[in-house]
């Protein structure tokens, strides 16, 4: 969803780069068989971004040039049952995502119930308008749907927080709780409400299956209701609902990959709450946000999830690049880095796990290094004499190269590689991410980032 849920029309339609936030819940019968369409289209246009598929509809967020935006929405409004498809639009300075993806899923948001249809039973939908005077009844209890992270933002007085760390987690916390909910009695009003409203179709669902019928949830969530209705002052429905603005930050202090990514969010000045990763236990929340397990893995307070490190840095530089780094970008040589030279670095650091022969592999490396320290020599930055996201994106894999026999590496005829790393590591930003902080468990106070 958008990270911009307040934002103007004109503001949109200003901004170079389109967002857009969609899904609708429809029946696929054959949901293969548009991937390669809808795939096709995307990659033409120049699109960006994830969408999903699955038999039960569509779900994903992506960016683009307006026009391309617009000829990706006419396509989707033109397949079955999604000529209302629920769209959120939003701007940005630059392209946000690294890449484009069209996958097929068994859910476009996942439950994990099987028999669970959106489609065939909903509950009454709440217009932002009306939401507070619903809330106020002493007789409706109010659940919030979201994930542990998303309510510590901000939620309403008197809403249910499940705990949950995944929006899987609901269907067992509402039947373990279902009789301390709702007695014995005539059974209340039951108001749920989400970020952005798909996930509260699929649990008013989910509800009227367990035989709830009087199940009301917000159209359009909380970015909706942000959008449309004032929360200065005070009210009588006794809101303390507040922006989520914290994305969450699952990382591990000396992975390069998260160090690259805290560098782009720390000169970007985006706030995020850090969670710092144990990779022998790593927690629930975060693989239920990213199973494949790596880190950075980047929540965003709408429940969206960025998972590759550059896309993590593009995200957080596409709100603001107050150096400029997107326009000292170099993706050939970042690709080589996170290729090649990636590749050896492993082999040569670890070669127990590998079976590698680690002085070949150094020395495969140092042909790469001996590349980047010529091209160091014309401006001291790779594009230029500042530093930008080509020099973000090497750095931390350099120092990670250097740290593994420090003599051998000093003893190397790379003056410049070497200045250029030492001045990097010596720079206030690369010792603001470098914060040491104890691995995060649910319950911990959160940590901001940047410090300061």
């Amino acid at each position: 969803m958008s990270p911009f849920p307040s934002e103007s029309a004109a503001a949109r339609a200003d901004a170079p780069v389109c967002v857009a936030a969609l899904y609708r819940f429809a029946p696929f019968e054959d949901f293969a068989s548009l991937r390669e369409p809808l795939l096709e289209l995307c990659t033409r246009e120049g699109i960006r971004g994830t969408l999903l598929l699955a038999a039960e509809g569509i779900n994903g967020t992506i960016a683009g040039s307006h026009e391309g935006i617009a000829r990706v929405l006419d396509h989707v409004r033109a397949l079955p049952g999604c000529a209302d498809v629920d769209v959120k639009l939003s701007g940005a300075s630059a392209m946000p995502f690294h890449r484009l993806k069209v996958r097929l899923k068994r859910e476009i948001v996942t439950m994990g119930q099987p028999g669970i249809d959106p489609l065939a039973s909903v509950g009454t939908y709440v217009e932002p308008q009306d939401w507070n005077a619903l809330i106020a009844d002493p007789g409706t209890i109010v659940i919030d749907t979201r994930n542990d992270y998303e309510v510590a933002v901000g939620t309403f007085e008197r809403a249910i927080d499940p705990r949950t760390a995944s929006f899987r987690d609901f269907p067992e916390w509402f039947r373990s709780e279902r009789e301390r909910l709702l007695g014995a009695g005539t059974p209340p009003k039951v108001a749920m409400f989400c970020t952005g409203g798909i996930r509260c179709e699929k649990s008013t669902a989910f509800l009227k299956q367990e035989g709830i019928e009087d199940v009301y949830h917000l159209k359009g969530g909380i970015l909706k209701y942000l959008e449309t209705v004032s929360i200065s002052g005070p009210s009588r429905a006794g809101r303390r609902m507040t922006a989520p603005v914290d994305p969450v930050l699952y990382s591990f202090r000396r992975c390069p990959y998260a160090m690259r990514a805290r560098l782009a969010l720390a000169v970007s000045g985006m706030r995020c709450e850090l969670r710092e990763v144990k990779l022998s236990a790593k927690p629930e929340a975060m693989l239920a946000a990213s199973p494949r397990g790596t880190v950075p893995v980047l929540v965003l307070p709408d429940g969206a999830v960025i998972a590759e490190s550059l896309d993590v840095m593009r995200h957080a530089l596409s709100r603001h690049d107050p150096e400029g780094w997107l326009a000292r970008d170099d993706a050939a040589l970042i690709a080589a880095n996170d290729g090649p030279f990636k590749h050896d670095l492993d082999r040569y650091k670890y070669p127990e796990r590998h079976g590698s022969d680690a002085l070949a592999h150094r020395e495969r490396a140092l042909a790469f290094l001996r590349e980047l320290d010529t091209r160091l020599a014309a401006a001291g930055q790779f594009c230029g004499t500042a530093r930008g996201l080509a020099d973000m994106a090497i750095m931390p894999f350099v120092r990670q190269f250097a740290a593994v026999d420090p003599a051998w590496f000093d003893a190397r005829p790379l003056p410049n590689l070497r200045g250029w790393l030492a001045g990097h590591l010596a720079s206030e930003l690369f010792a603001a991410v470098m914060m040491r902080v104890p691995p995060w468990s649910p319950g911990d106070v959160p940590v901001s980032f940047p410090p300061g």
